[in-house]
C-alpha cells in the first residue's frame, strides 16, 4: 500500500534513478506486494516495498556511512524523525505540529490563490519524473489498469 510515497521520497532525496528493478506478487491482476530497487549514478541504492495484503511497517529509513535517519509509522505523515549517528542520537520534531498532508494542502491553496500555474513545492518536472518511474515499475511487473492506453 502507499506505493507512490516511497517512490516520491526516494526521488526527492536522490533524484531520478539510473536503473529501476521491480518485482511483484500478483493476484487477480493486482500488485499485492511490490519490491523495487533504484540504483543511482553515485552508487546509492534505494530499496522500496509496498503491500496491500499484509500489515507491516509504514516507516522509512535512510542509512549512510555516518548514521541513519528513521521516520516512524506513517512516514508520509510523520511529525518526528530519529537520527542515529556516531555523534549520538537525536530526535527532530515538527515545531508546527502539522501533518505533511495539511502542509501540502496549505501550500497548494496559497499557490493557487497567487495564480501560479506550477508549484514551487512540487515542480511539473518532478511530478512527470515520478509518473515516469511508476510507469516503468508497472511495465516491469506487467500491471495494466483498465484505463491505460496502449
Amino acid at each position: 500500500r502507499d506505493g507512490i510515497y516511497p517512490v516520491t521520497y526516494a526521488y526527492r532525496l536522490f533524484g531520478y534513478p539510473k536503473s529501476i528493478k521491480a518485482t511483484a506478487k500478483m493476484k487477480r491482476d493486482i500488485d499485492f506486494q511490490l519490491k523495487v530497487i533504484f540504483e543511482y549514478e553515485n552508487g546509492i541504492k534505494a530499496y522500496l516495498t509496498s503491500a496491500i495484503d499484509r500489515l507491516g511497517s509504514i516507516a522509512a529509513k535512510v542509512e549512510g556511512t555516518e548514521g541513519k535517519i528513521k521516520l516512524p509509522m506513517m512516514f508520509h505523515a510523520a511529525r518526528k524523525a530519529k537520527l542515529k549517528s556516531k555523534q549520538g542520537n537525536q530526535i527532530y520534531k515538527d515545531k508546527e505540529n502539522i501533518l505533511l498532508y495539511e502542509r501540502e494542502f496549505v501550500i497548494a491553496s496559497q499557490e493557487i490563490q497567487e495564480g501560479l500555474i506550477e508549484s514551487r513545492f512540487v515542480s511539473k518536472k518532478s511530478t512527470l519524473d515520478v509518473m515516469k518511474i511508476l510507469e516503468e515499475i508497472k511495465s516491469q511487473i506487467n500491471l495494466k489498469y483498465p484505463d491505460d492506453r496502449n
